[in-house]
């Protein structure tokens, strides 16, 4: 439930691209989907995790490579 707020942040303060945000906040809705359905009996949260486990992967290897942007950095 924290990772909302986090890309909401993120996104206002351009710090990674548009797609990026949404992307992390499909796959964190994905994997708590996921769990709801694995509780519920329904083995399926191992494929509902995979989107936002590759968003971890390029979101750290992005942040690696180019930083964070150096654009509205008055906090």
């Amino acid at each position: 439930i924290g990772s909302f707020p986090f890309f909401k942040f993120l996104l206002q303060q351009r710090f990674i691209p548009r797609y990026m945000a949404v992307w992390g906040i499909g796959g964190y809705i994905l994997l708590a989907v996921g769990s709801l359905l694995e509780m519920a009996g329904l083995p399926i949260s191992l494929y509902l995790s995979i989107p936002g486990g590759l968003f971890e992967l390029v979101f750290a290897i992005r942040l690696m490579v180019k930083g964070f942007t150096a654009a509205n950095h008055t906090i």
